[in-house]
């Protein structure tokens, strides 16, 4: 099934996704290692965005011992930038917990980024995310 209109062009108005099942060297996401996501500053949102772990054999939540969602409404330390790393792996960087998501070191995963009510920046494409970074 298709929905006519999946992209609002009308800004703050629904909620928009973007996927990531690689990292910037184009490998798979794989919980054996640890990676970062630098979300730049300002994203383009009129109320919240948020980023969710996946399960890419059942495309279900990610089931790990640990937090698999952070978003702008669960506090994340942010950088002197405005920017925020987000970290995906086993554990977190000390002085990160509140921007981590526990992986499964016996499985992948995939990214559902969210914007809830996006604005101008990523209806027009001139705020862009950045790839995965791996740290190991």
């Amino acid at each position: 099934m298709v929905s006519p209109k999946p992209l609002s062009t009308t800004p703050g108005v629904r909620t928009s996704y973007l996927t990531a099942f690689r990292d910037a060297d184009g490998n798979v996401l794989n919980g054996t290692n640890s990676y970062r996501l630098n979300v730049p500053a300002n994203p383009p949102v009129k109320r919240f965005w948020a980023v969710t772990a996946y399960d890419p054999a059942t495309r279900g939540l990610l089931a790990s011992k640990g937090a698999i969602t952070v978003g702008s409404d669960t506090d994340p330390v942010k950088n002197a930038d405005g920017s925020v790393d987000l970290y995906f792996g086993a554990s977190a960087p000390d002085g990160f917990e509140a921007n981590h998501i526990t992986t499964d070191r016996d499985k992948g995963f995939f990214v559902v980024f969210r914007f809830y009510g996006p604005t101008e920046g990523y209806i027009e494409k001139t705020w862009v995310l950045n790839d995965f970074e791996m740290l190991d």
